[in-house]
């Protein structure tokens, strides 16, 4: 059972170029490491791991059986980045610390990047528990062509790619997305997860969607076909 997960834990730090995130699952940590270990496809090189949540082929850094695993993720998206799993006793269970850092440029698209984390730590979480792989954060984004960020009035554009959909409508930097089809979205990761579904639905029909943006003080509508 995971005991404990809260909001603030799923933490990104601005200053320090990393995510981290806490939660408590109810067994030891000997039994979550022997879940990491066992997770290790046979062919897997010796000081190579595959870590769960993360869902690709990492190099051991630094290791402490059924206490830490430190590694360098190998595979984009963020190859390069460092990735570290504390295990710790608390009561009956065990509190699980991971941290991602090292994003160097890419840091500039946290907001976006927000999202995906949030995806490998439930992922992670889920295999910790039950053995089960979730892969959540590998499923299909939308093809918008829009980055944005996190602001009290919604979340807001901080560029788009050139001759991609968004491009097309006129969206840019600094317009407020504030409906997909007829869902309303007040955050980036709500944005994603109805484009992601968008997507899935719409998968080899390209079938319209509608976005509903602010631009400036002018609320606009109109159709995307991702």
């Amino acid at each position: 059972m995971i005991l404990d997960m809260q909001p603030e834990d799923l933490a990104q730090d601005r200053e320090q170029d990393r995510f981290e995130a806490v939660f408590v699952i109810d067994a030891p940590p000997a039994a979550l490491w022997q879940r990491l270990v066992d997770a290790q496809p046979a062919e897997t090189d010796e000081g190579k791991w595959w870590l769960p949540g993360f869902e690709a082929t990492c190099r051991e850094m630094e290791r402490t059986d059924a206490h830490l695993l430190r590694v360098e993720k190998l595979e984009e998206p963020c190859a390069g980045t460092e990735i570290a799993v504390v295990l710790e006793a608390t009561g009956s269970g065990t509190r699980v610390a991971v941290v991602q850092s090292g994003f160097g440029t890419r840091w500039r698209l946290r907001d976006l990047l927000a999202v995906g984390w949030a995806s490998i730590v439930a992922d992670l979480a889920l295999f910790l528990e039950r053995g089960v792989h979730g892969s959540r954060h590998l499923r299909r984004w939308s093809a918008a062509g829009w980055f944005v960020r996190e602001t009290p009035g919604g979340p807001q554009v901080t560029s788009v790619q050139p001759d991609s959909p968004a491009a097309a409508l006129g969206i840019a930097a600094g317009d407020v997305i504030v409906a997909v089809g007829s869902a309303p979205v007040v955050t980036a990761a709500e944005l994603e997860a109805v484009m992601r579904v968008a997507a899935h639905l719409s998968e080899g029909a390209r079938r319209p969607l509608e976005i509903e943006w602010v631009t400036g003080n002018e609320r606009r509508c109109a159709e995307l076909t991702p």
